[in-house]
């Protein structure tokens, strides 16, 4: 029966490798929300922009009190605004970070990737001396029969 390679270290290995697919989906959850979030800045931004310009119009043709309402309206959007412009912020601070978890993760999975390679090639390596000698063993064998046989012919 021909040996077979067991790395003694796979579930580790496996544990690693688990761990480094929790690491990935993390980030793309944070990556998702901050998109989500930036989307949320970028409307604000764009709704921010309309509530000017229709203020600046409203001032033109419309009473103070109409007015003042698009400055309250204003100064709401303003302060959401601000408030998705944190949240953008925490987000990326949330991205950088599952990314360095995910780097970390992806470096303890390509180092125990490189033990077993190391681990397979000393393996063959071994399998392949294991052979020569049993093929060195084979070959002289059949010398020496090779010669008693011509001993016994010349003995005859």
């Amino acid at each position: 029966m021909e040996p077979v390679f067991t790395f003694r270290a796979q579930p580790a290995l496996d544990v690693r490798k688990r761990e480094l697919d929790t690491r990935r989906r993390e980030l793309g959850t944070a990556e998702w929300e901050l998109r989500a979030a930036r989307q949320l800045f970028t409307e604000a931004e764009q709704t921010l922009r309309a509530a000017h310009d229709q203020a600046r119009v409203t001032l033109q043709h419309a009473g103070i009190e109409q007015y003042v309402w698009h400055r309250v309206w204003i100064d709401r959007v303003e302060r959401a605004k601000a408030a998705h412009a944190v949240t953008v912020a925490q987000r990326q601070d949330d991205v950088a970070k599952a990314a360095a978890s995910c780097r970390k993760a992806k470096q303890r999975v390509d180092a125990m990737e490189k033990l077993r390679e190391k681990a397979l090639a000393a393996w063959e390596h071994e399998a392949r001396l294991r052979e020569q000698r049993e093929l060195d063993a084979l070959a002289t064998m059949r010398f020496v029969s090779d010669v008693r046989a011509r001993a016994r012919r010349k003995a005859s």
